[in-house]
């Protein structure tokens, strides 16, 4: 039996996030925008996980998000999810980096949603990065596309105000990485991510862990900035010199850092080490990669630096970054020997 981990849970209420009114800044108002920076970066110099209350995000709305979820998954027409099915699984499908994906990917069935201000009139570029997300008809699924969006919308909110904590807890101003992130060009992703049941579907662990623990999502680490998950039962388990469950809460939300934010501070802050336990029972979870435009350059802040000190990487545009990143995850290759990417 795995232990519990001591997850921080961090109020972020006095981060100014844009659906919520936020009171005028104030000398009182800074002092608990740095208390929170400091928690944030604290938390993320330790394991890179911790939870968030504070955010707006209504329960109505994380309801919402529970039944549309699911309506798409369930759905009685399967060509619902399969005519959004993108390639190598859905071979003459034209997507190849949005849309559907089946369980026999990595035992969860899957659904990529990018930004939903990119469109085939005003695609910024032939790279699949700038894919548009094939979304069901109305007449399908009535509400999920518009519901979908908005979703997206919040969480982009949400995580760039979190930003501007991790830019005040590393002594940068305040909107040195929102200021990289334009959010008509970002690339950040939100996943739809549906683990059925042995009851209605042949289960299997993915992957057996080092410690013989069986697994529904293999060890990694996510390749983007940060994470904002969505997944209210059970399962998640992140790595503090052994394997500690990551208590569940309904309508609770759990951030990780990833890789790329690891590079960006020169390994000040570390990517979260996590996997899931194999459960048999029908649930969802759904993530949400903050991501920065095609062009951003994710090079080390000098302030980051010590006199004389040199960054340990080189920078790099986050496109050509995160191409490479995802060769690693099996949901952007055909390789079976490849790691999931998300929970």
């Amino acid at each position: 039996m795995s232990s519990v981990a001591d997850v921080p849970t961090i109020d972020i209420s006095p981060l100014s996030i844009p659906h919520q009114s936020t009171s005028p800044s104030t000398e009182e108002n800074k002092r608990q925008k740095s208390v929170v920076a400091a928690a944030i970066v604290a938390a993320a110099q330790k394991t890179g996980f911790f939870r968030i209350s504070g955010h707006g995000i209504s329960t109505e709305i994380m309801n919402q998000l529970d039944e549309q979820t699911y309506r798409f998954f369930e759905c009685d027409d399967s060509t619902v999810k399969t005519q959004l099915g993108r390639q190598p699984w859905f071979p003459t499908s034209p997507l190849s980096y949005r849309g559907y994906f089946p369980s026999s990917v990595n035992g969860k069935e899957g659904f990529d949603m990018s930004n939903p201000n990119f469109t085939e009139e005003s695609r910024l570029s032939e790279s699949h990065l700038h894919e548009v997300t094939p979304f069901p008809t109305e007449s399908q699924l009535p509400g999920f596309k518009q519901f979908m969006k908005e979703y997206y919308l919040l969480m982009f909110d949400v995580l760039s105000a979190l930003m501007r904590g991790v830019a005040l807890g590393l002594k940068l101003p305040e909107n040195y990485f929102v200021d990289r992130f334009v959010f008509d060009e970002a690339l950040a992703t939100l996943r739809l991510n549906y683990y059925p049941s042995s009851d209605t579907a042949d289960m299997s662990p993915v992957e057996i862990g080092e410690d013989g623990v069986p697994l529904q999502c293999e060890t990694h680490t996510d390749g983007s900035v940060m994470t904002i998950l969505y997944a209210p039962k059970r399962g998640l388990q992140i790595f503090d010199n052994e394997w500690l469950d990551v208590p569940s809460e309904p309508h609770t939300f759990v951030i990780n850092t990833g890789r790329c934010l690891q590079r960006w501070t020169n390994d000040v802050l570390k990517a979260a080490k996590h996997r899931v336990r194999f459960v048999d029972e029908r649930r969802i979870s759904i993530p949400f990669f903050f991501e920065p435009q095609f062009g951003t350059k994710v090079a080390c802040p000098e302030q980051l630096l010590t006199q004389g000190e040199q960054p340990k990487y080189p920078p790099i545009l986050y496109g050509d970054y995160i191409v490479e990143s995802n060769k690693t995850f099996k949901e952007y290759s055909a390789s079976s020997s490849t790691k999931t990417n998300g929970e």
